[in-house]
């Protein structure tokens, strides 16, 4: 669970699979520098070298595949169709906002527009902390209300 985690937030912040792969030859080759100073018997080097090499080898596999499904959510919500021709806007506007909010990495999603005084309103939120962010925008010098 950690590595699909990390490398969730390893894709959302643009840190590509070359970095994770040379991240990763440059840890083993630390780990082997360290073994060969040390004095246990050769054997035992051996299997904690292959041991330490394939958890990583599993680690940076399952943070690229989580990069890789992250990534595939993201590209599903642009490829999503569009809302049938006579729905409501209010209707499209809440599914949208639904679906920008389940999105991994993303913790609110806020729909505002200007009133009659140019003062932006929160109409809409979505993401699992949609509620708790609109009241940061309202305020003296915001721009924002609700």
């Amino acid at each position: 669970d950690c590595a699909k985690e990390i490398g969730r937030i390893h894709f959302l912040t643009g840190v590509g699979n070359e970095i994770l792969l040379r991240a990763k030859s440059f840890c083993v080759k630390v780990l082997k520098d360290n073994l060969d100073q040390s004095i246990p018997v050769l054997k035992d080097l051996t299997h904690i070298l292959v041991a330490a090499e394939w958890r990583l080898h599993e680690d940076i596999e399952m943070q690229i595949s989580s990069g890789v499904a992250t990534m595939e959510q993201y590209r599903s919500i642009l490829a999503s169709p569009l809302p049938p021709k006579g729905t409501l806007w209010t209707d499209a506007r809440a599914l949208e906002i639904r679906m920008l909010g389940q999105l991994p990495g993303l913790q609110a999603v806020l729909f505002a527009r200007p009133d009659s005084r140019g003062v932006f309103m929160i109409e809409e939120y979505g993401g699992t902390s949609g509620g708790e962010s609109g009241p940061l925008f309202y305020g003296p010098g915001t721009g924002i209300g609700h």
